[in-house]
């Protein structure tokens, strides 16, 4: 297949029904010899910068930024895990909940974003890859025509 099939294979079944497949399927091994046609538009958005966020923001480069600062990791072991607990004790998600709730937490992340992450270069993402048709099955393979009339 090339680059455009393999997408569009990827993209015609939706994520969510992947995702409820898997959850109705038992745990085994299933035997799958199918023949399935793929009819529609594959679409690819352009390029864009953005500002490095997700990147910036991983915990090796937040644990390498607290070393600069001169924090060890013993300490920044036990705030990490004191916060943890607090959002989830808290019923929290660990993100956006904890710093609405602390006026430091959201000051932090407002000059964060506002100075340091404003002053990176740029990261492309990739345009995002839509795919708008049908797929249907249209043939099976001897085996699975046997194991699903069993």
């Amino acid at each position: 297949m090339n680059r455009v099939e393999t997408l569009a294979v990827a993209k015609a079944v939706k994520d969510a029904a992947v995702k409820d497949a898997a959850v109705e399927l038992a745990a085994g091994e299933y035997p799958v010899d199918i023949t399935v046609r793929i009819n529609g538009v594959l679409a690819k958005g352009e390029d864009t910068t953005i500002k490095p966020t997700v990147a910036v923001l991983s915990l090796p480069v937040l644990a390498k930024a607290l070393a600069y600062s001169g924090i060890t990791a013993e300490a920044f072991k036990v705030a990490l895990r004191k916060a943890a607990l607090e959002a989830l004790v808290n019923g929290d998600k660990i993100g956006d909940e904890v710093a609405a709730k602390d006026s430091r937490v959201e000051d932090i992340v407002k000059e964060v974003q506002d100075e340091v992450i404003a002053s990176l270069p740029k990261i492309t993402r990739r345009g995002a890859v839509k795919f708008a048709g049908e797929v249907e099955v249209v043939g099976f393979g001897s085996e699975v025509e046997r194991a699903i009339a069993a």
